[in-house]
């Protein structure tokens, strides 16, 4: 994160005031002091214990979650937690004080100068997030005690009956061979082809293997390979592939959505993020499904979607109709998502 002078000196003048009148600093100290004197105030370790312990609980829970994210969350889910800050010009903060009347706990942290927004890249792409500076992160460690938890996101499920098993099953290697048959043959696939699995899912994991062509036709000698390959190795031969795929996408296979329009997400990524959260899960223990996909929505809901944009894809709910915009659809569509990759 940058440090607290990068940040302070980025401010405005104005609102760096407002920050200096909580800490105690006098008004009449000349600007060219102010960041040198907030500074030393703000990273005293009696002054900070202080602070600290004056936090209203909610502040305090935000600084708790930051630290656990070593300092930066996305901006959108911040500010979904918390609340936003009401954007007004500089002078009429000054004139009505705004930020000494109740607000929400991101305004309450923000004018005090203990959170900050700014734009820094994920995964190559600018995203805005909320943050702590370098020092506060360092003062928590030093000041309150570790509270991270490392739970795995959801919690074990327990039978109150003998469950009935669905083993894990190498099929798609069966599946693969049809579908290569097939379209040597010159069949049409979609028709001749009766699996369990999305046929066009298949020739696009096909082609990721580099097993077919764009034309939608095998290669002979990656095809001899393929088919020649031991069954465990040729399962982890596609799972590599699907698992690095730009062009499988996901999001638009779940069979109860319909996405439209010309906007575009990143599936690789949303794989990626899925896949780590997944990984997180105990070996050899039943895991409940239903809480870890309420634990994704409360810890990290923009998986999906790394810039936060609730509003801007359009996705409707084929059997109504009725389009799924908003974070109050994030069950209809992320919770699809994480229900269609896992079981699907």
């Amino acid at each position: 994160m940058p440090n607290l002078k990068t940040t302070l000196s980025n401010l405005d003048p104005g609102f760096l005031r407002i920050v200096a009148d909580f800490w105690g600093i006098e008004e009449k100290i000349p600007i060219t002091n102010l960041v040198k004197n907030l500074m030393e105030a703000m990273t005293d370790d009696s002054q900070f214990d202080e602070m600290w312990e004056t936090l209203p609980n909610q502040a305090r829970q935000a600084w708790l979650e930051l630290s656990k994210k070593n300092g930066k969350i996305s901006w959108s889910d911040f500010i979904r937690h918390y609340g936003d800050i009401n954007e007004i010009g500089q002078g009429k903060i000054e004139r009505e004080r705004k930020y000494l009347k109740k607000g929400t706990t991101t305004e309450y942290l923000w004018y005090r100068g203990l959170l900050f927004r700014a734009f820094f890249k994920d995964k190559g792409e600018p995203q805005e997030f909320a943050y702590l500076p370098d020092e506060f992160i360092l003062l928590l460690k030093k000041s309150i005690p570790p509270t991270v938890s490392t739970a795995s996101p959801g919690k074990p499920f327990h039978f109150s009956y003998a469950p009935k098993l669905v083993a894990a099953n190498d099929h798609i290697l069966d599946h693969a061979c049809t579908l290569l048959a097939a379209l040597r043959a010159g069949l049409d696939a979609e028709k001749s082809c009766h699996f369990n699995i999305p046929v066009h899912f298949l020739i696009e994991l096909l082609k990721s293997a580099d097993i077919v062509d764009e034309a939608h036709q095998p290669k002979t000698g990656e095809t001899k390979r393929f088919l020649e390959t031991g069954r465990a190795q040729g399962l982890l031969q596609l799972f590599i592939c699907w698992e690095k795929s730009e062009t499988i996408n996901e999001l638009f296979l779940i069979p109860e959505i319909k996405c439209e329009g010309k906007w575009k997400n990143q599936p690789k990524t949303a794989r990626e993020n899925l896949l780590k959260m997944v990984k997180e899960i105990p070996i050899q223990e039943w895991w409940d499904l239903d809480a870890f996909i309420a634990d994704v929505r409360q810890q990290q809901p923009d998986f999906l979607r790394p810039s936060g944009d609730y509003d801007s894809w359009i996705i409707r709910n084929r059997s109504s109709g009725e389009y799924l915009r908003g974070f109050a659809n994030w069950e209809q569509v992320e919770g699809r998502f994480i229900r269609h990759i896992i079981t699907q």
